[in-house]
């Protein structure tokens, strides 16, 4: 039987049993904390999991309103582009009545020059009857 240093064999022994016991202890420790540290990382992944749900879905709502947003553009761009064709329309025909106006009026005011220059054709033509006859009337009655 040999000794340890100063202790006997039964000393030794207690010795080695309570260090055995201390090694049990603290490796029943490192155990939790590692399964501690593995219900961490679990959260941890649970937590980073949610987040990219979150974001995801937020990306989604954001793509979803882009899309509403542009939609609407649209129909406005489509109803914008109606009004000025409705519009452009609306002033041709107002040119084209307005032409048709002039024409018309040019017409009246040919027809009036017309109708007056045969008035005075007339006119005139009735005067030189008139004094052609009155001077032959003269010198059939002279």
């Amino acid at each position: 039987m040999e000794h340890h240093g100063v202790y006997s064999q039964s000393e030794y022994l207690v010795l080695s049993l309570k260090e055995d016991q201390r090694q049990k202890i603290s490796k029943d420790n490192n155990e939790t904390i590692f399964e501690k540290k593995i219900v961490v990382v679990e959260v941890v992944l649970v937590v980073v999991v949610v987040v990219v749900v979150v974001v995801v879905v937020v990306e989604v709502v954001v793509v979803v309103v882009v899309v509403v947003v542009e939609v609407v553009v649209v129909v406005v761009v489509v109803v914008v582009v109606v009004v000025v064709v409705v519009v452009v329309v609306v002033v041709v025909v107002v040119v084209v009545v307005e032409v048709v106006v002039v024409v018309v009026v040019v017409v009246v005011v040919v027809e009036v020059v017309v109708v007056a220059g045969a008035v005075v054709v007339v006119v005139v033509v009735e005067r030189k009857l008139m004094e052609k006859s009155g001077i032959e009337k003269k010198m059939d009655g002279g």
